[in-house]
This record gives C-alpha cells, structure tokens and sequence, in this order.
C-alpha cells in the first residue's frame, strides 16, 4: 500500500482489507458509520493533508518522530527535505521525543515564531513530561502531537498475540491538553480529524507551545509489529 505519510491530516485512507479497522466515513470501502469518538485507524497518527492535497503543515517545519508503536506511520516524510526530518531509533527506545524537540527549536533560533512539530507516543512523552517546563521557560513554540492509545503499544500489541496479560503495559489516557496547561502551555483533545487544520490556524497564530492530546485506537497495530508477531519472537 502506498499511504501519503507524514505530517498532514489524513481524512481518507484505504485500509489493509483483512483487518477490521474503522474507515472514515467518506471512505467508499467503510463497512459501518463510526461511533466511538475515537480516531479508528491509528493513521491519524499521522497529522495531515487535507481532501485536495493542501497540506496543514508547511512543508518548511521540522518533524521530529519519537520512538514507539506510534513511529512507524511517521517513518516516511514523502515530499519534504530530509533536513528537516529528525528522529532517534537507537535501541528502539522510547522517550526522547520531546528532547529532540526542544535541541531542534534551541537550533533553529525561532523562538516563539517557532516552526517545529513533534510526533510522539503518549507513553514516550510522559518520559520526559517535566522538559515543559523548559519549553515554557525557553520561550520556543512547538506543537506537540500525543498519539494517546492509552499504553505502551509496542508492549501491549505483542502480549495481547500472546495471550498475556498486558495491564502493566496500559496506563491510561492522560489529559495531556490538561497537563499542557498546568505548565502554562495550551492543549487541545482531538477525537476528530476534522478539527485540526482550525487547530494548526489558531496555533499558528500565536506564540506559546501547544499539545494535542490525540485519541486513537489501541486496537490498530503497525504492519512492522503485526510481521513480529507472525514470524514468533526473537525469529528474524
């Protein structure tokens, strides 16, 4: 399959057919109109081209890719300069994110006119959690992109294949938009993609970091892990 990847809002999207995932509700192949306010397919971890190929972040900002689940949709950036693609996958550990982020922003020397998005897990993003207070204190503008499924999802998608009990890999869905604005940034929830390309204009114009605390399913697993679990562990 060939999916447009990257940082742009994708509000259609063909699915892999074998699994029942979700399709947004203009998609031909959908098989039932959707309910639950969640964002179904885990590609809207992927933030954005809008329906006529405008894309919602300037193809001139910096996306920066954490580790985890959620890293596989954001491996490639079709279409933008690799200068301005920053990622760690050493160890295939997570929590560096926003640490990335903040050296980006510190590099580029925008300040608040910052041109910096980070892409990370929620899990990876409470690593870090108290580098907010540096990005407040800094003064950089970064907009911070939490794909919230509610756990570890490289953790709990391999323990759930095997039967196990994956309670220690699932913590919740933190209120990040509300941790944001404990540190004096601002945040938003997003259940519905359709919101953020009116979220990217309000961001855009003005001057403080932002979170969206974007809600998506912890029952879409990334190709990479569903080969894993196929092939059995440690199998290469």
């Amino acid at each position: 399959m060939d999916f447009e990847l990257g940082c742009d809002l994708i509000s259609s999207i063909e699915i892999v057919p074998e699994f029942e995932f979700a399709r947004f509700e203009h998609c031909p192949r959908r098989k039932k109109k959707e309910t639950l306010p969640l964002t179904r397919t885990g590609i809207a971890i992927l933030v954005v081209v809008e329906r006529d190929d405008r894309w919602v972040v300037p193809k001139d900002w910096d996306c920066v890719v954490g580790g985890g689940h959620q890293a596989y949709f954001n491996t490639q950036m079709r279409g933008r300069p690799a200068e301005r693609y920053t990622t760690v996958r050493e160890f295939g550990a997570v929590g560096n994110g926003l640490s990335y982020a903040l050296g980006v922003a510190a590099a580029r020397r925008q300040g608040r006119d910052g041109k910096v998005v980070l892409f990370e897990g929620d899990g990876g993003l409470l690593f870090h959690i108290q580098e907010l207070e540096t990005l407040k204190r800094q003064g950089y503008r970064i907009l911070i992109c939490a794909m919230n499924d509610g756990g570890y999802g490289s953790e709990f998608h391999k323990l759930r294949a095997d039967g196990i009990d994956d309670s220690l890999a699932v913590f919740g869905r933190p209120a990040f938009e509300n941790i944001a604005r404990g540190f004096g940034l601002r945040g938003h929830e997003i259940r519905d993609v359709s919101v953020i390309p009116k979220l990217f204009a309000d961001f855009t114009a003005q001057g403080e970091s932002e979170i969206w605390n974007i809600q998506i399913s912890d029952k879409v697993t990334a190709p990479v892990i569903r080969q894993t679990i196929k092939r059995g562990h440690g199998n290469m």
